[in-house]
């Protein structure tokens, strides 16, 4: 049996690699949201900045790569992620943002903007986004399972 107050969702009955606090769950889907919230309000104002576009697409991309990096990093201090907690955790939260992006095409499309062709590049940029989001939560999970940086960053779970 879990820990009482933990969330199993591997169906392994213990509390280890495949396990959530409640208080982590409900932190990471907020966050998702927020994430989309964000991803979406950017879409719909690129057009204004032009950071989208054949070649304009290529700065958004990049900058991309850094910027999924911190937010794993923030997730990750916010939410009190192991490493081994770190996937299951961002995927937690790329779940919720990506039901955001899914509703909100399909009804509230509006929310990305007027033009079409701006909202399928944005598009195209959430789904890169969304990919290396889950990629450094990758990387970020090996980087903590095989140094001693979890202790120094304070990231040990604290509950």
């Amino acid at each position: 049996m879990a820990k009482e107050g933990y969330q199993v969702i591997a169906g392994s009955g213990r509390r280890g690699a495949w396990t959530l606090h409640n208080e982590q769950w409900m932190k990471l889907i907020m966050m998702g949201f927020g994430y989309w919230l964000v991803g979406a309000l950017f879409v719909h104002y690129a057009p204004y900045w032009k950071v989208f576009g054949p070649w304009h697409s290529i700065y958004s991309f990049l900058i991309s790569i850094p910027v999924s990096w911190a937010s794993i990093w923030l997730c990750a201090r916010i939410c009190h992620l192991s490493g081994e907690q770190m996937v299951v955790g961002i995927s937690v939260g790329l779940a919720a943002a990506m039901y955001g992006d899914s509703v909100s095409l399909t009804w509230l499309n509006w929310l990305y903007g007027p033009d079409g062709d701006d909202v399928i590049l944005g598009v195209a940029w959430i789904l890169w986004f969304d990919g290396c989001l889950i990629l450094a939560a990758f990387f970020e999970a090996w980087r903590l399972d095989h140094d001693d940086s979890e202790q120094e960053l304070g990231l040990k779970q604290q509950f």
